[in-house]
């Protein structure tokens, strides 16, 4: 390997946060910006790093502890991320080394994801009983496609999965997904209890896509409708 290939990655950053009431703010310089990519079609990963970055964004969040048998919260989050080439720290193989150590573009990093959020309401039926619902949603993240052929993506991934990203702005469709939950305490005296828990996941069945890259880099599917069950014994 040529040593301008070997560089060591460092970061420095600098934060700024505006406290005022539903505002607050973030603000991150990088510089020697570390980032993750995979080896080929592996799940073996190693760290990158890019001469800067930018990331700002703002999050909000409300929490209802108690309105009479309601309780839950909500959360949003608006982000962007934008990396600069050159590359300073990595491993590549092949002419990409040559192509990255030159290249000074600015690109979306991975986790830009522009528009996150969450919430979750839960209602106490009686003492011993209690439902549950809450939802998520992503405007999606990066799909750094590379150009590759659709064809052969489709032929690779299956039409569930590409129809999930938008190939042409080079970044995946959002995501959403509902969640209902629901507990039963069965038995309460002084620390001894017997509790059961059931949740439910995703109940639209809705394929959700969270990241999609070329075909030397890995793809994440969220769960589809799924159910589970949790016994709690305590004593």
């Amino acid at each position: 390997m040529e040593p301008e290939n070997r560089r060591l990655p460092l970061c420095a950053f600098a934060e700024f946060a505006d406290s005022r009431f539903l505002r607050p703010r973030l603000r991150r310089d990088f510089r020697n910006y570390s980032n993750d990519d995979v080896l080929l079609d592996t799940g073996i990963s190693f760290p990158i790093s890019f001469v800067q970055a930018r990331i700002a964004g703002e999050e909000l969040r409300l929490e209802l502890a108690h309105w009479g048998r309601f309780s839950g919260y909500f959360s949003y989050a608006n982000q962007s991320g934008i990396g600069q080439g050159p590359i300073t720290g990595g491993l590549f193989l092949g002419s990409e080394a040559l192509t990255g150590l030159t290249d000074t573009s600015k690109f979306a990093i991975t986790q830009d994801q522009r528009n996150t959020a969450r919430m979750r309401v839960r209602f106490q039926a009686t003492e011993r009983i209690w439902f549950a619902a809450g939802s998520q949603y992503g405007s999606g993240l990066p799909a750094d496609t590379a150009g590759a052929d659709p064809s052969v993506l489709l032929a690779q991934y299956g039409a569930a999965i590409l129809d999930r990203v938008n190939l042409q702005r080079g970044r995946v469709r959002p995501n959403f997904a509902l969640d209902a939950a629901a507990g039963f305490e069965a038995y309460h005296k002084e620390q001894r209890s017997i509790s059961l828990q059931i949740e439910a996941g995703n109940l639209t069945d809705r394929v959700n896509v969270i990241n999609f890259a070329s075909l030397f880099s890995s793809t994440g599917v969220a769960p589809l409708r799924s159910v589970f069950a949790h016994l709690k014994l305590a004593f």
